[in-house]
Parts: structure tokens; sequence; C-alpha cells
């Protein structure tokens, strides 16, 4: 089944809020995020709850989508890190229903190289690239059945974790190679 992100979910943008030393509420920009789109894990709260209002705050399971600069990703967000608001750069993504797709699979679609490709293909801006919201709702893509959705979400999961263990291993072997050559000039 071919469909469009405007008929399958909301869309909103995140929004600039001033941050404070020592808030109540995660402040998400996108460095927040590693390379990958994994939330990195020593950011702290810095809004304060006076500033925000309800309808910013995140929900589980929205999908966060940098909308700006070049390094586009979307990633999947946890309520474990509640309260959250995402800042401007990020438009925010959240299903209408999860009985026909699941957000995990639509976060897959959105970071597939190619789709990638086709938001970096249609940004606006000179200053600051961006992807328009139009050329987001507007993006068609093929729904799968959940099960084969399911069966993507692990494949995906899969393929992270031996990337992950690829790149532990690549590091192991360049302190050997590192440790085998300091040790053998300073004999």
């Amino acid at each position: 089944m071919k469909t469009t992100i405007k008929d399958i979910a909301t869309i909103q943008s995140g929004v600039f809020l001033l941050t404070v030393q020592k808030g109540s509420i995660w402040y998400l920009q996108a460095k927040s995020f590693d390379d990958s789109g994994g939330l990195k894990r020593n950011f702290t709260k810095d809004l304060s709850e006076e500033i925000v209002q309800e309808r910013h705050l995140l929900h589980d399971q929205d999908i966060l989508l940098v909308a700006k600069w070049t390094r586009n990703f979307a990633t999947l967000y946890k309520k474990e890190y509640w309260p959250c608001v995402a800042s401007s750069t990020f438009f925010v993504i959240r299903l209408k229903s999860t009985d026909e797709i699941t957000p995990e699979y639509l976060s897959i679609v959105l970071n597939h190289s190619q789709n990638r490709e086709y938001f970096q293909n249609n940004f606006s801006g000179s200053t600051i690239p961006s992807i328009p919201k139009s050329v987001l709702e507007n993006f068609e893509f093929h729904i799968p059945p959940l099960e084969k959705q399911r069966l993507i979400i692990r494949l995906d999961a899969l393929h992270k974790k031996e990337r992950e263990l690829q790149n532990k291993l690549l590091e192991k072997k360049e302190r050997l190679i590192s440790q085998i050559i300091f040790t053998s000039s300073h004999s």
C-alpha cells in the first residue's frame, strides 16, 4: 500500500526556546545525538517548565526528523527521557494510528540513504538548508504488512549491532597494532 506522511501522521515543527542553567525538561537538539541518530547520554535538563507549553512535550514513539542542516536523520523518541521538547531543528512526526504502520518502520524508511538523498535534493534555503514541511508531508512510500515491518526492524537492529561490533573490533586492532609498533620501536 502506497501512502504519504500526511495521510498517516501529523507533523509539527520543534520550537526555539531559551535554555537555563538548571531546568526540569530536556531540550533535544541535533547535538544531543551521535552520527547514527543515537541519543547521547551526556546532556542536561536545560529548559524551565514555565516556558514550555504542554503541546510541545514529546510523546513516546514520536519520530524526530532533523530537518535543518545537511546532517539529516530520523530517530525514535522513547518516553524514558520524558519530559523532552524538540528544538526547531526537528520535525516531530506523530503517527495517527499504529494499526498499519509502526513508528520504528517509518523511522527506518526515513533514514534509508535514497530517501535521505531525496530530502537533500529538495532542500530550501540558501543559508541554512532545510526540508520544507510540504516535501515531508508529500513524501510517498510503501507500507508492507506489519509482519514484514517487524522483520525489517529486526534486520535493521542486527545490522546496527553488527556495525557496532565491527567498529569495536577495528578500535581494538588499531590499539594492538599501535602497541606493537610502540613496543618494537622502544626495545
